[in-house]
């Protein structure tokens, strides 16, 4: 319970700053607007110089990699999804529950927020030649100490990645555990193939076939579960989430307990660690309203995935619903091939975590050579594995 509290506080201050970022982004996105034509096409000259992969800024003459809109969208919503799925149902039956009405109109307001900072990373960034690291749109938004920004973003992308691999082996190892009766034989195995050569990329676009695995994944476990629920046979504990004759206000239920599920979305909508990348990797023409256009239609495509397991997880099991939903399903064969999908999913979702902690670390020691870099993204991979 003291670990829930911390959680829960530490989401609460996400939310304050994110806030404020968003209120502070936007002057300095309307100040760099004001800027001259000629300036602006300036600073996009040397913006289109860099090439969009983890680590420092490289040579122009080195080959730039670029992502489709369709490409990039699928990637933001293998980001999104499998560590954002699992717990919604739980969040929203916490205490009296959140009625489906104002659940939906959070989730739809996350996602509208998460479009609109990561445009607004774009194009505060958009003529910088720094890092595909976010203190790079900080320190373009005028700021100082970008160093605390790769520290903190280094650290949350380093224990996101450690929770990856200790549920990923966890999942795969309940799935096989009659042939591999160890889980560090499974971790390990999972280390070596396929999250090494994913993670230790030269750049994201590389990921983009591993993100089409983990959209497939994503999709039919949260069809699963939806099926699961629209299927219960037993009514839900609160008559809301169906098209009862309830009063219309408990549709709209909030109270204290809606806190949960917003602290919930705000982690579920986080993929800014990776924002100045995406950007820089998306095919030309590529403008900010591009960029924008793609990831909202990834938001889109997201808050539907979540939708469903909300839906379905507070259908089927009611109040007893648990934090991570897979605990509830049971062992048939739709309900393996829902885990096993998950676990795919989450495959996909690692190597664009690590990214964000790549980009993190490369920015925080700019001295350091590409070789050096490399060896300590192999480090760093090492450690979340130990």
């Amino acid at each position: 319970e003291d670990l829930a509290r911390l959680a829960m506080a530490a989401r609460l201050v996400v939310v304050v700053c994110a806030a404020w970022w968003e209120v502070v982004a936007a002057g300095e996105a309307a100040r760099a607007s004001s800027l001259p034509a000629t300036r602006r096409r300036s600073l996009g000259l040397r913006a289109k110089r860099l090439q969009g992969g983890g680590g420092a800024a490289r040579p122009a003459q080195q080959q730039q990699h670029h992502m489709s809109g369709l490409e990039l969208a699928t990637c933001v919503v293998a980001d999104l999804c499998p560590h954002g799925m699992l717990p919604l149902a739980w969040a929203a039956s916490a205490g009296p529950g959140t009625g489906g009405l104002a659940a939906t109109t959070l989730m739809v307001m996350f996602a509208g927020m998460a479009t609109y900072t990561l445009y607004l990373s774009a194009l505060i960034a958009e003529g910088s030649d720094g890092p595909p690291a976010l203190s790079t749109v900080w320190s373009s938004a005028g700021f100082s100490r970008g160093a605390v920004v790769d520290v903190a973003v280094a650290a949350l992308c380093a224990g996101c990645c450690v929770f990856y691999a200790s549920f990923a082996s966890d999942l795969f190892h309940a799935l096989t555990r009659r042939l591999v009766p160890r889980r560090a034989v499974v971790l390990a195995a999972l280390m070596a193939m396929p999250i090494a050569p994913l993670c230790l990329g030269d750049d994201l676009s590389v990921l983009k076939y591993s993100s089409y695995a983990g959209l497939v994944g994503v999709f039919f476990a949260s069809a699963n579960v939806l099926r699961v629920g629209l299927l219960a046979r037993t009514p839900p504990p609160d008559p809301s989430w169906f098209a009862s004759p309830t009063p219309p206000r408990s549709l709209w239920r909030c109270g204290p307990q809606t806190a949960v599920l917003a602290n919930t979305l705000v982690v579920a909508y986080l993929c800014h660690y990776n924002a100045l990348q995406y950007y820089r990797e998306l095919e030309p023409p590529r403008t900010p309203a591009r960029y924008a256009a793609v990831v909202a239609a990834a938001a889109l495509l997201t808050t539907a995935v979540f939708a469903s397991t909300l839906v379905g997880g507070r259908l089927a099991f009611g109040d007893a619903v648990k934090p991570n939903l897979l605990n509830n399903l049971g062992h048939d064969l739709p309900a393996v091939l829902a885990k096993l999908g998950t676990g795919v999913a989450i495959l996909s979702g690692f190597p664009l975590m690590f990214a964000g902690l790549k980009a993190a670390l490369d920015a925080a020691l700019p001295s350091l050579d590409d070789d050096k870099h490399r060896a300590i993204h192999a480090a760093a991979l090492l450690a979340v594995a130990l």
